[in-house]
């Protein structure tokens, strides 16, 4: 599939100005930390409890945050987007990149098995790493069963890789690159993607996959291989937490065994096919 001509970002006489991407990560995590704490506020008060008492972590819960930070994002995107004098397609990189059905299936691969990869070294490694995000994540979805998984699959996997992609790597990065070039601009979103998961843990295993994810999306010039990646990694890591028991430290040797050579070859299928490709769109990334 050819690209979209207008998926190309615009040509500017003097570099942009990157306060608006630095306002609006300030803006959102000032809504997040707001809504959270109406949120539990809320909660409080219909259950009666103690205002500063710990919020047990229920499916239901996760689920009603995942659909408000990802409409958050989006709609922060989408209106950075509509507000721009070019087109929404080509600030956001919405268009097709070429072989766009390859590609996205090398991303999903590569972008699935690096993450199996990153939770196995986490599992296996000799010492204790605590993650108060990561397990209590993990004690909601083990509780999801019938209509509360179906509605955690869907809103932590497509509706939360929509809207984080479209804001980190389709508004922010995209902006940074304008301004910064390439890898600044990978690095940069990719740190912030990591900041906004609010755990030390969590926060550097983001940073390292939001790494892959901005590459995928400045070496295709599309974002759509990105938000598939990470919807389908989301939705699979959703039902294995959800419906199996916790891995052992065999399967765990098992999953990293057989994850790293898989991330390795999809990364370099993908290299092989965008240097075929060439530009990812005309006039455009490269």
């Amino acid at each position: 599939m050819e690209p979209l001509e207008n998926n190309t970002l615009p040509v500017r006489p003097t570099p942009p100005r990157v306060w608006p991407v630095f306002g609006a990560l300030i803006g959102v995590f000032l809504i997040q930390a707001l809504g959270g704490a109406a949120l539990a506020l809320g909660l409080h008060a219909w259950r009666g409890t103690d205002l500063f008492a710990p919020i047990e972590p229920t499916v239901e819960l996760v689920v009603i945050l995942a659909a408000f930070t990802s409409m958050l994002f989006a709609a922060v995107a989408l209106t950075a987007g509509a507000l721009s004098p070019t087109s929404i397609t080509g600030r956001l990189r919405l268009g097709f990149a070429r072989r766009a059905a390859l590609i996205t299936a090398a991303s999903v691969v590569g972008f699935t098995a690096l993450s199996a990869m990153l939770d196995a070294i986490l599992a296996l490694v000799p010492w204790r790493i605590d993650s108060s995000t990561l397990e209590l994540l993990q004690e909601a979805l083990r509780q999801a069963s019938g209509a509360n998984l179906l509605g955690a699959i869907l809103f932590i996997g497509p509706m939360t890789g929509l809207g984080e992609e479209l804001f980190f790597r389709g508004f922010v990065q995209t902006r940074l690159r304008e301004r910064w070039g390439r890898w600044p601009a990978i690095v940069g979103a990719s740190l912030a993607f990591g900041l906004y998961h609010f755990d030390p843990v969590h926060s550097s295993l983001a940073f390292l996959s939001g790494l892959l994810l901005g590459w995928i999306v400045e070496a295709s010039g599309s974002l759509w291989p990105a938000v598939a990646a990470h919807a389908v990694n989301n939705s699979v890591a959703v039902i294995l937490t959800a419906l199996l028991p916790e891995p052992s430290r065999a399967v765990e040797m098992w999953l990293l065994t057989a994850s790293l050579p898989i991330t390795l070859l999809a990364v370099a299928f993908l290299m092989r096919t965008f240097r075929r490709v060439g530009a990812p769109v005309p006039g455009g990334l490269s």
